[in-house]
């Protein structure tokens, strides 16, 4: 079974992120777990396995720290958790702000929710993936492309609501809207070549026309 720290080690120090012992503890135990339900429950890809601390853990980790400058009492919610990138990573590094898991897909539901059991994480639920029109800070690793992302939530999200997406190859994917206003913007280079991230906020700010069609 991979371990964590034994990919920690490949890394020169310069490149380790600042991670206290009892919270790598806890990252261990859940990349553990993850391993033992990736057959049944297709949590990632198994190819990614060999590099998970780089492909999944370091990128939900930058993403997190992203998000966490931009929490300020809103309830926080991870749209489609999968194997709780970065939902549950978030959790760990900040217990003392809630987050909501929604995940669709019954199984990856279930490791969620033993993963939160095992681990003992108490700032989180997990919850089936219906969004609810409320003002609050949504984010998502990549589950869906951004186009079909905003597509989605958009009938959902009230005036102010953030919205947090990353994508692959540090491109921008959000689409061209007038409705959507940029916040903060990030880019960021993986360990071990698995290449470049980028990350946004945008604030929701339709117009009186668009929320009087709704």
């Amino acid at each position: 079974m991979q371990t964590l720290t034994k990919q920690l080690h490949r890394l020169p120090i310069s490149a380790r992120l600042p991670i206290g012992p009892d919270q790598w503890e806890l990252l261990e135990a859940h990349f553990a777990l993850l391993q033992k339900w990736n057959d049944h429950a297709g949590l990632v890809s198994p190819h990614t396995l060999a590099n998970a601390l780089a492909v999944h853990y370091y990128d939900s980790i930058h993403l997190s720290r992203f998000v966490n400058r931009y929490v300020t009492g809103e309830r926080l919610r991870d749209i489609g958790s999968g194997g709780g990138f970065p939902g549950i990573v978030y959790s760990l590094l900040f217990p003392r702000h809630r987050i909501r898991l929604y995940e669709r897909n019954k199984k990856k539901r279930s490791f969620l929710v033993q993963a939160v059991a095992e681990l003992k994480v108490e700032n989180c639920s997990i919850e089936v993936a219906s969004a609810t029109a409320e003002s609050e800070l949504l984010m998502s690793r990549a589950t869906f492309g951004a186009e079909k992302f905003f597509e989605a939530i958009r009938p959902f999200l009230l005036p102010g609501a953030r919205t947090v997406l990353s994508w692959g190859g540090g491109e921008k994917s959000y689409p061209d809207s007038s409705e959507f206003i940029t916040v903060g913007r990030e880019q960021y280079e993986l360990p071990f070549d698995a290449g470049r991230r980028g990350v946004e906020i945008v604030e929701y700010r339709p117009s009186v026309d668009a929320m009087r069609d709704r």
